[in-house]
Parts: structure tokens; sequence; C-alpha cells
């Protein structure tokens, strides 16, 4: 059951219907600079700025969003993907998928609740999705012809299939550390044999003798 804030609640609980109202936020990459680039959509009239965790997003509608299949919410880890139709021809939409790059995008999907007497937001809009861009199918329409682009987002079970890294570097721990030695010698760990309590040296004449030198605890 999802919970809702006590105006939300009140307001269901009065039976007077509301418009509910989708909001999509995307969080593209700048190909260039490689910074943030922020987009919102949603299906309805005029660029509207919500509250979101205490955020001021700002909203395109008009159009923008078209659509987006029903959200099942299921138990359990199987990773869901979520079909949403944008506009190809808004500017906002055009900007986010071809000007920046979306590829693997946080995403996150709220719904607001619109009172249709007074047209007002009821309560705060609540997610029902959060993942990242799987992909996007920008349509090859006619001359003259408009077709909706879809866009598939992967919800956070995604971040759950992501396997652990096997190898690791000492470049890779000098770039969070710089006076880290932790993995100093892991290019050549398991190489060389280490014999307590001993030395290998070497004969000159290509094999190896173990000379026995006794090591001193001893200050």
């Amino acid at each position: 059951m999802r919970d809702y804030d006590s105006a939300t609640e009140a307001h269901l609980a009065s039976l007077q219907g509301v418009v509910p109202r989708i909001l999509v936020w995307i969080e593209a990459q700048n190909r260039t600079t490689g910074e943030k680039e922020l987009a919102g959509f949603w299906n309805g009239l005029d660029t509207v700025v919500f509250s979101i965790g205490g955020e001021e997003r700002v909203y395109a509608g008009a159009g923008a969003l078209l659509g987006i299949e029903p959200v099942v919410a299921t138990v359990g880890l199987e990773v869901r993907m979520h079909r949403l139709s944008l506009s190809e021809i808004s500017p906002a939409v055009a900007q986010a998928v071809r000007g920046y790059d979306a590829r693997l995008a946080p995403v996150e999907v709220h719904r607001a609740m619109i009172d249709p007497a007074t047209n007002n937001l009821v309560g705060i809009p609540h997610r029902i999705i959060k993942g990242t861009v799987d992909s996007i199918k920008i349509p090859e329409g006619t001359e003259g012809e408009s077709e909706p682009l879809s866009m598939t987002v992967a919800d956070a079970g995604r971040s759950l299939t992501q396997t652990l890294t096997l190898k690791k570097s000492d470049a890779t721990q000098r770039a969070i550390s710089a006076a880290d030695r932790g993995r100093e010698y892991a290019a050549i760990s398991g190489a060389v044999k280490v014999f307590w309590g001993r030395l290998q040296g070497n004969t000159g004449t290509g094999s190896t003798s173990a000379s026995s030198l006794p090591i001193s605890f001893s200050s």
C-alpha cells in the first residue's frame, strides 16, 4: 500500500475525485563539459515548477510527455522496465535526448494529484518510478508526420545486477588517496614467492636455491 501525505489522504477520502498528472525528471550529461543537465516533462499544460523533496524543479508541458504505460508494483528483485512516450517535436525533449547524453541517465517519475474543481495541486507529488534510461527509440517518420519518441526506463532493481569489481590496481588506489600504498605490489602479488624464515636467492646458474638465513626478532 502506498503512503500519501495527509492532504492527499484527506482529499482521496472525500471522494471528490482527482486528475493524476505524471512528472518525468531526467539527469542527462552535457557532451562537451560533462556537467549534469536537468530536464523535466509532464503531461499537463504550460511549464510548471513543482517542489520535489524540497527542490524546485521545472517541468515542460504542452505535450512534451505524451504517455506512460501502467506502472505495476510487485514484490521481488526482478528488474522492471517502464516505457514512456515523449513528443519528438518538443524543444525540451529534443535538447535532452539529442543535445545531451541521456545514456544510463538517472530518471525519477512522480505522480501529482490535481483537484478538478480548483485545478490546484493536492498534497505533494509522490514518486512511482526511480531508475535509469535503458534505451531510447527515435522514430524515423516521413516528412509531415509526427511520431512519439519511446524511452525505456529500468527501475532501481537494475543496480542489484551489477557485479563486483574483480581486479584493482595500484593506480586506482592512488587515485583515491595518493599516499595509500596498500596495492603498491598488486601487479606482482602471487608471482613472487615468499618463504617464511628464509630468503630465496639466485645462484647465477639460472636455478634458484634457498639460503637459510635466520630472522632475528630482537631489537
